[in-house]
This record gives C-alpha cells, sequence and structure tokens, in this order.
C-alpha cells in the first residue's frame, strides 16, 4: 500500500516520465510542463503546511477555471488534507451555508479576492487567503505566508491511498478512454463540477496528457472552438446542454478548420440521439455517453470506444472499473428484464459521507423537490414557477420547469442558464443550479421571500411606502446599468415588469 497508489503518487510517475511536456495551458499566459507543475505543487503545499494545514484538515477553494485552481488543488491533496471545491459565484448566504457545514480549515480565493466568500468566512472565523501566481516561472503565493519556508516541510508527508476512490477513478477513466500523453482537452465545465475536476483534469493529468484553461476563463462557445484548434485538443467533455450550444454556434458560423478529436464525451444528462449524430458529422468524431454519480467519484458506466464494441441504443455502456449488478432488497441477483435497484461495488465507491452521520444513515441524495400541483410563484410565456425546497438545506428556492413541447422553449432554456450563471449583481436573483434530462428542463433560483412587486401594486399583497417604492426603483436603475455599462457586454433586457421584479425579505429589488 504505497504512495504510487495515490494520486499524488500517480502525478509524480507522469511529471518523471513526461516531464518536458505540457501539463497545463491557461489563458494564453502559462504553460506549465508536468515537472514544472510538480515543483510548483509541492512548494504550494509547503505553503500550506506552513500556514497549518494537515492531515484531514479541510480546505475550501472558491476559483473560477485558473492555474491557480489546478495548483492548490493538487498541493491540499499533497498534504493529506480534503480539497473542497465551491461555486465562486455563490452569494454570501450559500458561502455561509456551505462554509458551515463543512467547517473548513482554510479559505482560498483568487488574490482578486472574492467579497462574498471572504465575508462569509469572516462571519463565521473561518481564515482567509488569496493566491496568485505571477508568471510560468514565478512561485505561487499565498496571502499572510511570511514564515520561513523549507522542502523539508513535505519530506515526511507520504500519501497514503486512503484517496484510493479518487485514484481509481482517474486510472479507470484513463484505461477506458485510452488517455496517454499525446492527448489534449480544453476544459469547459468548472473545476468544481466533479466531472470536470475528475475526468477532465485529474485523469489528464494523471496519463501525462495536456489541459488547457480557457482564455475566456467562463464557457464561450466562439473561444472554445478557438481553443480546441491552438491547443490541438483530442478530446472534450461536458453535459448535453453545452453540446447543443456549440452545435448551434457551429451551423451559424463555421470555422475553416476543427482540431482533430479522437472522441467527444457527454455526462449528466441523456444526450439526444439527434446530437449525438450532429456531433459526429460536425466533427467527425465518436460521441460516448457517460453516467456518474459523486458517491463513485464520478464515473459509473460508459459507452466504448468504437474498437472496444459496439453502441447500443438506450444503454448506458459497460461498468467502468467496477462491479455493477440489479439486486432485490436482499441482494439477490435479478434476471434480465426485472425492475430493481442497481448496485456497484469498487475501490472508487466512498464509504461514507464526511461530517454527516445523518446522511450516512441512508442512501438518499440531496435533491430539490417541488410538485407540479404544488404552490405555483408565478407563470411564464415558456414555464411556471413553483415554490420548492432542497431537503436536508431546509432552504426555500423558486423552481422554474420550461415548457419543453417546443423548440423555442429548449432555445429559451439554453439562453437563461447561460446568462444566469455568468451576470452577478446585488440587484438579480441568483441562480442556485439547473437540471435537464430528457424532456424536463429545470432551472433553480433563490427563493424571493416578498414576491413580485406586482404582487404589492396590484393584488393587495402589501401597501409599500414611498422609501420602499424609492429604493425598489433604484435598484431596478442599478440592476439596468449593470447590465447596460458594467457588464463585459451590453445585455438588453426585453421585459421589465413588475411581475418579474421581485422582492426579498428587505424588500430590495432583484
Amino acid at each position: 500500500m504505497g504512495e504510487e497508489l495515490a494520486l499524488t503518487g500517480l502525478l509524480n510517475k507522469a511529471a518523471s516520465e513526461f516531464h518536458g511536456r505540457i501539463a497545463v495551458s491557461a489563458c494564453r499566459d502559462f504553460d506549465l510542463t508536468h515537472a514544472r507543475l510538480q515543483e510548483l505543487v509541492d512548494h504550494a503545499a509547503v505553503l500550506l503546511t506552513a500556514s497549518g494545514i494537515g492531515a484531514a484538515d479541510d480546505v475550501v477553494l472558491a476559483f473560477p477555471n485558473t492555474v491557480e485552481f489546478v495548483i492548490l488543488f493538487l498541493a491540499v491533496i499533497r498534504c493529506r488534507a480534503t480539497a473542497a471545491p465551491l461555486n465562486p459565484i455563490y452569494t454570501v448566504k450559500q458561502f455561509k451555508f456551505y462554509l458551515s457545514n463543512s467547517e473548513p480549515k482554510l479559505l482560498l480565493t483568487p488574490q482578486k479576492g472574492n467579497r462574498r466568500a471572504h465575508s462569509a468566512a469572516s462571519k463565521l472565523n473561518i481564515p482567509h487567503m488569496t493566491a496568485e501566481l505571477h508568471s510560468t516561472g514565478s512561485r505561487i503565493t499565498l496571502s499572510s505566508t511570511d514564515v520561513e519556508l523549507s522542502l523539508d516541510l513535505m519530506s515526511k508527508v507520504v500519501n497514503d491511498p486512503s484517496d484510493r476512490n479518487l485514484t481509481s477513478s482517474v486510472q479507470n477513466i484513463k484505461r477506458v478512454y485510452k488517455l496517454t500523453e499525446p492527448d489534449s482537452t480544453v476544459i469547459v465545465l468548472p473545476l468544481f463540477h466533479v466531472h470536470s475536476l475528475v475526468a477532465g483534469l485529474s485523469s489528464s493529468l494523471a496519463s501525462g496528457a495536456a489541459v488547457a484553461l480557457p482564455a475566456a476563463v467562463r464557457f464561450s462557445a466562439p473561444t472554445f472552438l478557438a481553443d480546441t484548434v491552438s491547443y490541438n485538443a483530442t478530446w472534450y467533455t461536458v453535459d448535453a446542454m453545452f453540446h447543443q450550444i456549440i452545435l448551434d454556434h457551429h451551423l451559424s458560423k463555421l470555422e475553416p478548420t476543427y482540431s482533430k478529436l479522437r472522441f467527444i464525451t457527454s455526462c449528466s444528462a441523456s444526450l439526444a440521439t439527434s446530437i449525438r449524430a450532429r456531433l459526429k458529422e460536425a466533427f467527425g468524431a465518436t460521441v460516448l455517453e457517460a453516467y456518474a454519480m459523486r458517491e463513485a467519484t464520478h464515473p459509473m458506466a460508459s459507452k466504448p470506444l468504437p474498437e472496444d464494441g459496439e453502441h447500443k441504443p438506450g444503454s448506458v455502456g459497460r461498468p467502468v472499473g467496477r462491479e455493477m449488478a440489479i439486486l432485490d432488497e436482499h441482494g439477490v441477483i435479478q434476471a434480465a428484464g426485472v425492475s430493481s435497484e442497481v448496485c456497484l461495488r469498487g475501490l472508487n465507491v466512498t464509504e461514507c459521507y464526511k461530517k454527516n452521520p445523518e446522511a450516512n444513515k441512508t442512501t438518499e441524495e440531496n435533491e430539490t423537490e417541488t410538485e407540479r400541483d404544488g404552490k405555483i410563484l408565478g407563470k411564464g410565456g415558456f414555464g411556471d414557477v413553483y415554490e420548492g425546497h432542497i431537503r436536508d438545506a431546509c432552504t426555500q428556492v423558486a423552481v422554474k420547469i420550461m415548457n419543453s413541447d417546443s423548440h423555442q422553449g429548449m432555445k429559451e432554456y439554453k439562453s437563461e442558464v447561460m446568462t444566469s450563471s455568468q451576470l452577478r449583481h446585488k440587484n438579480l436573483v441568483p441562480p442556485i443550479g439547473y437540471c435537464h434530462e430528457a424532456n424536463k428542463f429545470v432551472l433553480v433560483y433563490e427563493f424571493m421571500r416578498e414576491g413580485s412587486l406586482g404582487d404589492h401594486l396590484f393584488k393587495g399583497r402589501s401597501s409599500l411606502t414611498w422609501e420602499r417604492r424609492y429604493n425598489i426603483a433604484l435598484g431596478l436603475a442599478s440592476a439596468r446599468y449593470y447590465f447596460l455599462e458594467q457588464y463585459d457586454q451590453c445585455v438588453i433586457h426585453k421585459d421589465i415588469k413588475s411581475s418579474n421584479t421581485m422582492l426579498d425579505e428587505k424588500f430590495n429589488a432583484k
């Protein structure tokens, strides 16, 4: 049971065998070889150790897809601590919830800071540091680290196979997709997404392959296609919605050349047969659907590469490095055609939920629940909004269920996901998440306790004082100014009205 079975051991092996090959390219500013990446990870691990981080400590990372995140994520693992990536655009309330649950020893954010994360950490008395890598030849710096450093700090830290579920998944992905050092991928999904973190990043680095972080930091179809050419991508992985966006751009503006892709993978939701066919036609690559869950450290099953087997319609593919069977409640394997529980067994399956004994008593996952006949908060041209809640989080949410019976409904869904995930302002309703499966499209937003402005003006919900009316007008003006002047691109909102103006518990306009 040696270090070679841990993720750090796999990355050390890759750094030794492929030391001169590019490991990470970021925003066209950094080109790090596997050997250089390992040096930076070791140095960052020394900084973390000197700051008091040790085995089993939790460290939260709230970063966009940057080279600093990659280095620090691997450095936390090198310290035998637990890395907990969070969405950097969470609200203060969301950061406070997740930080209070994980009780981390340290919060790490970019050098430019993250005011919402920092505010939540301060309220919970959680230490906070910022990080920055100035150039390829420099070392990563952490704020508030002025102690004398020595690599000897790490000499006695041996990474045992306690992360075997992560290591096992990385090795399984390498084997199934036959990832090797000539391969290269462009990261599309955010790195707090387990699929992006395990399949896109970790498996590539452990294979001696290259990873490119997008020049635009966040996803943009035009820059993504250009990046696949610039970085000679041989594969990429996203979910079904992003495939549709990429295809839409491809059809609207044909590029002169595309990178020669070996394969494309799709995760998170079933991929329509028509989209799969169009992807293959557009990019000349086989499309492999993968099915995953967090408790299995991402992959459970995947369609095979063409040389390894045929693709059966309606099938989830083959198990990825684990035993998979249909069992009844007594653990007896069921015959073909019998409906029952899908059960997994393997090194990549996690043993338990950390710091959540209640969840360890059950196999139920946290999920957002709503009923079609539940309380309707509002109706729109492309879907109705229901009151819902997130189980265990005890958090009310607004759940928008989009009409999926038309092409326009799908178009509106994609547009709303992309827009809401990129815009961030105090007078915009914060998005919590989205889900699409088969023909169901769901968007989840923060719950606005005072309903809409229309409820108060026209339905007698309450009488608004002049002070509140004035503040609501200021809030709307602030949001409009952000759309027109402060965001990177000018945004035109074509449907501002009282029913679309939401009010929080303090009557702030959203």
